[in-house]
């Protein structure tokens, strides 16, 4: 309910001040000591395809989704970080890698990829890392 609660009042922000253009270091909520800033949730809905939409209602409400992601998704960090569940540095290379054979394949060149994408490699490593650990807590729970 107080997920809830949040994501309803970080809606209503959003609202009042929803640009694609962000005042950096706009605080839209916290998870714990971190805080998950207005330009995150710009960047991620722009990575999304989301600035096209033209109807006010609608682009409010796909704003309140991306937050309410982040949010999850930090909360699930916070909680691998808590369990001690990390990741081998070369795990997330050979993920990285498999990425980049798999653009290679396509015949695309993985640098502009990343570039179009408008996400940086070291975000890409950030995710493929929290992906993993993910995948390793998982893993053994489901079998």
């Amino acid at each position: 309910m107080k997920h809830l609660v949040l994501i309803m009042v970080c809606a209503v922000f959003l609202a009042g001040h929803a640009t694609w253009a962000e005042e950096p270091g706009d605080v839209l909520a916290r998870v714990g000591d971190r805080a998950i800033l207005r330009e995150e949730v710009g960047s991620q809905a722009r990575r999304m395809g989301l600035e096209g939409i033209a109807d006010e209602a609608q682009r409010q409400r796909a704003l309140a989704t991306v937050l309410e992601q982040l949010v999850d998704q930090q909360a699930v960090r916070s909680e691998l970080a808590r369990l001690g569940i990390a990741v081998e540095p070369g795990a997330v290379e050979s993920m990285i890698d498999r990425l980049r054979q798999q653009v290679a394949a396509q015949g695309k060149d993985f640098a502009a990829v990343l570039a179009e994408s408008g996400q940086s490699l070291a975000a890409l490593r950030e995710q493929a890392a929290f992906e993993l650990a993910v995948q390793a807590y998982v893993r053994p729970r489901v079998t």
